[in-house]
C-alpha cells in the first residue's frame, strides 16, 4: 500500500503519468487520478481483503504469498480501471 501511495503522490506532483502504452494522464487528469487513488486506497484494500477472505479457501488464505499476489493483482486491476476514467481523451496515442 505504501508503494501505491507513493505512486499517487508522484501523479499529483508530476501531473504526468503513463499507465499503459495507450493510456496517459497529464495535467489536471493526472492530479485528480492521484487524489482519487489516495482517497480510495484504504477502502479498496479493506474491501479486497474482505472479499478474498469470503471467497478463497482457507488453505490459500493461510499461504501469505498466494493471498498477497492475488490482492496485489486485484488492486492493480482497480488502479488501471480507475486510470481509464481519468484518461486524456483528446491526446494523440490514447486510442480514443
Amino acid at each position: 500500500m505504501l508503494l501505491i501511495a507513493v505512486f499517487a503522490v508522484y501523479a499529483i506532483v508530476s501531473r504526468r503519468v503513463r499507465i499503459t502504452r495507450n493510456v496517459g494522464l497529464s495535467g489536471t487528469n493526472a492530479r485528480n487520478y492521484g487524489i482519487a487513488l489516495l482517497v480510495l486506497l484504504l477502502p479498496v484494500a479493506i474491501g479486497i481483503n474482505v472479499v478474498l477472505s469470503a471467497v478463497l479457501p482457507e488453505s490459500v488464505l493461510l499461504n501469505p504469498v498466494a493471498s498477497r499476489l492475488i490482492a496485489i493483482a486485484l488492486f492493480g486491476a482497480f488502479a488501471v480501471a480507475l486510470a481509464y476514467a481519468f484518461r486524456d481523451k483528446s491526446a494523440p496515442g490514447t486510442g480514443v
